[in-house]
């Protein structure tokens, strides 16, 4: 890309304050011969007179008169020193740019033209210097620095979605729900009434199940899109970046100005998690089929739907059905307590309805005005198979034709935070592999045993290189 043709021109230049400012504007703008000048002095380092002289196309007189104003608005300083030329000693004058001279010479500057080190150095130490300005100009009028904050959180948001836009990206699923920050306690036990217990470790990380499960994916070597929503603070921001580091194409995010992705609040006592989620409902889903990118389900192999408002799952897996994908859909204890009778047009248009064992006895207990009783009553729906996961007791799973046993895998677990989320990345990874039911199942279960034993559920997801290890010791492949 040309200079001219470059959007991004990074430089801020901070300008003295009383008079100066004044003075080194007039300096720099008056004339074209001074531009030249400054364009020709090092950023670091000596320019010497006679280079300048023999460089540019102008009179000696007339470079020495605007070197001269240089000096005198403080923007270069000057010196001489003895140099040998030709088997002779003689006195040379040289001339360096001042703290705001380098900073008008790097404002002169495109950005193409520097080498990335120094760019991001030169823009660090103006970046410094322009927010010790709002610092200050914040405390001399009392205005709440948290405002500015704001301000770039958004802006740099809105900018690295349009930035991911630009891309053109193959996808193999399409993850809807949303992200979260996770804070994760590990306590011995809970305090009682009036009791404070001591917790033995404190860990925060980018999560949300959606968000893991498509990290989960991408760790698989899957082409992975979420779709979700996320704020405009600080820590959206941190769960936009994390997603796009682990390769998680993040170009349908929609953003909710002013809002701020959900808390989860982790409980781990001895391996096992309580988890108590603080939502602004802004962020926590998509909130309108208006919001979904439908041209990523077009694209894609197969849709994995998970913490998503009812009447946007329901409008998401129909068209995915319509337009034959595979669909996943991840029955959540929240969705779960609705009962069937709200979910069953997304388990209608569903291949796939994976819950654990606490949202089946939920979904039980809600449904009491429809006919359920087995998990064969939703395979009646539609489904192709139901998939149950019962933590340290296996997994079991139930197609037309039989129930299936799956035992646990024995491991040292030590958090089952992200063990759904990578049961359901493995689970798809498995599927799109081209392995039948059981198999699928079996490797999905492998998969969220390795991950209970690491603490957290986005740092728990397992890589490749690590599944395909513990795979082939378990002759799963």
């Amino acid at each position: 890309m040309s200079d001219e043709k470059s959007k991004i021109w990074p430089w801020i230049l901070p300008l003295p304050m009383k008079d100066e400012h004044y003075n080194i504007l007039l300096s720099i703008f008056k004339s074209k011969i001074t531009l030249d000048i400054i364009r020709n002095i090092n950023i670091s380092g000596k320019t010497y007179q006679s280079d300048l002289i023999r460089k540019l196309p102008y009179s000696n007189k007339t470079i020495i008169i605007k070197l001269k104003e240089l000096v005198k608005s403080k923007l270069l300083e000057q010196g001489v020193e003895k140099v040998t030329v030709n088997g002779r000693a003689v006195w040379v004058k040289w001339y360096k740019p001042t703290t705001w001279g380098r900073w008008v010479i790097t404002f002169l500057t495109p950005p193409s033209r520097m080498k990335r080190e120094k760019l991001k150095e030169t823009f660090q130490k103006l970046l410094r210097l322009y927010i010790q300005s709002i610092a200050e100009f914040c405390l001399s009028y009392d205005i709440d620095l948290s405002e500015y904050h704001s301000i770039l959180d958004e802006e740099y948001i809105f900018k690295f979605i349009e930035k991911a836009r630009s891309v053109d990206r193959r996808v193999d699923v399409a993850v809807f729900g949303s992200t979260a920050m996770d804070i994760i306690v590990t306590l011995d036990q809970p305090p009682s009434i009036d009791e404070t217990v001591l917790a033995k470790k404190l860990t925060i990380s980018v999560g949300g199940s959606a968000a893991n499960v498509a990290v989960g994916l991408a760790r698989l070597g899957v082409k992975a899109s979420f779709i979700g929503k996320i704020g405009t603070d600080g820590k959206s921001r941190l769960a936009l970046i994390e997603l796009a580091r682990e390769g998680v194409d993040i170009s349908s995010i929609k953003v909710a100005k002013g809002a701020s992705i959900p808390e989860a609040i982790i409980f781990i006592e001895k391996g096992n998690k309580k988890i108590l989620t603080i939502a602004d409902e802004e962020t926590l889903s998509l909130s309108s089929p208006s919001e979904v990118n439908w041209k990523v389900i077009d694209s894609s192999k197969a849709i994995y739907v998970g913490e998503v408002y009812v009447e946007v799952a329901s409008a998401i897996t129909s068209y995915a059905k319509s337009r034959g994908k595979q669909v996943i859909y991840r029955l959540l204890t929240p969705y779960a307590r609705m009962g069937l009778g709200k979910l069953k047009s997304i388990i209608t248009n569903s291949d796939y309805i994976l819950m654990n064992e606490v949202g089946w006895k939920l979904l039980l207990k809600s449904s009491s005005t429809c006919k359920l009783n087995s998990p064969t009553d939703l395979l009646k729906l539609g489904a192709r198979a139901v998939i149950i996961t019962r933590s340290s007791k296996g997994v079991e799973v139930w197609t037309e034709g039989e129930k299936i046993s799956i035992p646990p895998i024995k491991v040292n677990a030590i958090d089952t935070t992200g063990a759904g989320d990578s049961f359901s990345a493995g689970f798809i990874w498995s599927i799109l592999s081209g392995q039948n039911i059981k198999r699928a199942v079996e490797i999905a279960n492998a998969i969220a045993a390795i991950s209970t034993t690491k603490v957290g559920a986005k740092n728990s997801l397992p890589k490749l290189s690590e599944v395909r290890e513990v795979l082939a010791k378990l002759n799963l492949i």
